[in-house]
């Protein structure tokens, strides 16, 4: 992969992904939407990586859609097609078999919040923002961020958030459930979504991807259907090598050894 307006850091068995427009406070150019989606479907198909970071350099994770291509945006047709190249970049992330986790500084506004809901889990700096505030420009959230903010935090908040287009502090996302955690400024949050990542590097890789899979299909669907995908899931896991070294090093008490088969 030969990115332009991304960077990739490898920390262990966590792949870091860097939007790097600090200038636009990493604004999503319809390149960075390119780079990102390229970036998120060749980290799936690396059996080396557990977990995916997202984080911003400079000030900002992200400031959202790019405005100055965003309005030479003309008609209806032309919208449609913007959108959904926008969108397909939310789409990509939220769609990854690995686990994610946005690291959030800054602002994170418009496509920043989407990309940051888009994520599995979502910690804060402690003077982060995050929020939609299309509709002061005329606009509405497009990128799904509408629908995964009322799975996230219920209808309530997400039309807090939508309806009054107002940003909303760290510890108000955490009360509300939009955060996973709130970092102190000290710690630094991309350091911070690293060890939290690290986590996964002591599990069996294909069965967590099962079960984010299971979890997500879960979302969709009723929860008699939701019962049977669970059943189906741990089924298929049964048939790994990770799950009988996982249930033989328990019964040995000690440390398993996965290898993702």
């Amino acid at each position: 992969m030969t990115a332009v307006t991304i960077s990739l850091e490898r920390q262990g068995s966590t792949a870091v992904v860097w939007l790097n427009r600090p200038e636009v406070h990493n604004a999503i150019s319809y390149q960075l939407a390119d780079d990102l989606v390229e970036a998120m479907e060749d980290l799936a198909a690396d059996d080396t990586t557990h977990a995916v970071v997202l984080a911003g350099k400079g000030r900002s994770f992200c400031a959202g859609a790019d405005l100055a291509e965003a309005r030479q945006v003309d008609g209806v047709a032309a919208a449609v097609e913007f959108l959904r190249r926008m969108r397909r970049v939310f789409d990509a992330v939220a769609g990854s078999p690995l686990p994610t986790v946005a690291a959030v500084h800054g602002i994170a506004l418009g496509g920043g919040c989407e990309l940051a809901a888009a994520c599995d889990f979502r910690l804060m700096d402690q003077d982060a923002k995050i929020g939609l505030p299309e509709l002061k420009v005329g606009a509405l959230p497009a990128g799904g961020g509408m629908s995964r903010l009322v799975s996230l935090i219920g209808l309530p908040h997400a039309k807090q958030m939508v309806l009054t287009a107002e940003p909303v502090s760290a510890v108000r996302a955490k009360e509300m459930g939009l955060a996973t955690d709130v970092i102190d400024s000290g710690v630094g949050v991309a350091a911070a979504a690293v060890a939290f990542s690290e986590r996964f590097a002591s599990l069996p890789p294909a069965i967590v991807r099962m079960a984010k899979s299971a979890l997500n299909t879960n979302a969709r669907t009723d929860a008699m259907a939701a019962a049977e995908i669970e059943l189906m899931s741990t089924a298929a896991a049964f048939g790994t090598k990770d799950r009988a070294e996982g249930m033989s090093a328990f019964l040995e008490k000690r440390r398993p050894l996965f290898n993702g088969n």
